[in-house]
């Protein structure tokens, strides 16, 4: 898609991201998949982080269906000696998740695929 054919939607999506970035200085991938959910910083994830500064949750973590990963990016950065998080997403939807662990560095949160449909199959660290 050239950068002329972008619609009104594409640019406030891009506009949100990049405000996501400077606020949180979590880096995120340009989305090469439009029409699929994993490339998207959800509502949720905001308030889900919300909820665990307020509690000060500490240990290790997993989250589900991670997306970005940037949830826990945002928390294991403020607490790099407090957390340990594990994203999961499904293994098709792995891409955005990796991309951004590669570009923030947060050594204190991997990745893990699981596939609902099979979830004794999991696999990682």
């Amino acid at each position: 898609m050239s950068a002329g054919s972008e619609t009104a939607a594409d640019l406030k999506e891009k506009e949100q991201n990049d405000r996501q970035e400077v606020s949180s200085g979590i880096k995120l991938p340009n989305k090469t998949d439009k029409t699929h959910c994993s490339e998207r910083v959800w509502p949720a994830a905001h308030g889900l982080l919300e909820f665990m500064q307020r509690r000060l949750m500490k240990g290790r973590m997993l989250e589900l269906g991670a997306g970005t990963g940037w949830m826990a990016l945002v928390y294991a950065r403020q607490h790099p000696d407090d957390v340990h998080i594990s994203c999961s997403d499904h293994p098709d939807y792995m891409q955005p998740l990796h991309q951004c662990l590669e570009m923030n560095n947060v050594p204190n949160v991997d990745a893990l695929p699981l596939d609902w449909a099979h979830p004794g199959v999991v696999e990682g660290p």
